[in-house]
């Protein structure tokens, strides 16, 4: 058994010689690695939950948003003529809508998760009606509208292929 002398142990120790400085080392780098640990634990937590987000996100854009209330003021075939599309990360939902000639409410809900929208407006011949720029915290708009008998594209200007196809007949 090896025995060390009193003497050196304690002159070790009050002269603060090498093993204060190695214990001072070692307690250094035990914090260093275990602030890292934290660290990247800390961003893998976050990079989970971003990813848990979207993927939430994806699955709230692909479910149809539910019809709108009945008001019992208007009838079932006032409503049914009005123009209700959700705008999804796919595009327009439902991407062609068949009304009678006259004035109409248009209501979009914007499900697209897109910072803002610009939505237009256009008959098929060109002609520009409405051009509407919504932001993230609009989510719906309404409007009445006034649509003569034809074909109508509403678009995104953002996204060419997001298209809407109305089509008005004579009453």
């Amino acid at each position: 058994m090896v025995r060390l002398n009193r003497r050196t142990f304690r002159e070790m120790i009050i002269d603060g010689g090498k093993v204060r400085i190695a214990v001072a080392a070692f307690v250094a780098v035990l914090l260093a690695f275990g602030a890292f640990a934290c660290g990247v634990r800390a961003y893998s937590a976050r990079r989970e939950l971003n990813l848990a987000e979207a993927e939430r996100a994806r699955t709230l854009a692909s479910i149809p948003s539910p019809p709108a209330p009945v008001n019992p003021r208007h009838s079932e075939s006032q409503i049914s003529e009005g123009i209700f599309l959700t705008l999804q990360p796919q595009g327009f939902y439902p991407s062609e809508v068949t009304r009678p000639a006259g004035g109409m409410p248009l209501l979009i809900n914007n499900r697209s998760g897109l910072k803002a929208i610009s939505l237009n407006l256009d008959q098929q011949t060109g002609a520009r009606l409405r051009t509407v720029a919504l932001p993230r915290a609009r989510r719906i708009w309404v409007e009445r509208v006034d649509l003569q008998p034809g074909r109508y594209l509403l678009t995104e200007a953002s996204h060419p292929g997001w298209v809407c196809t109305i089509i008005v007949t004579k009453r």
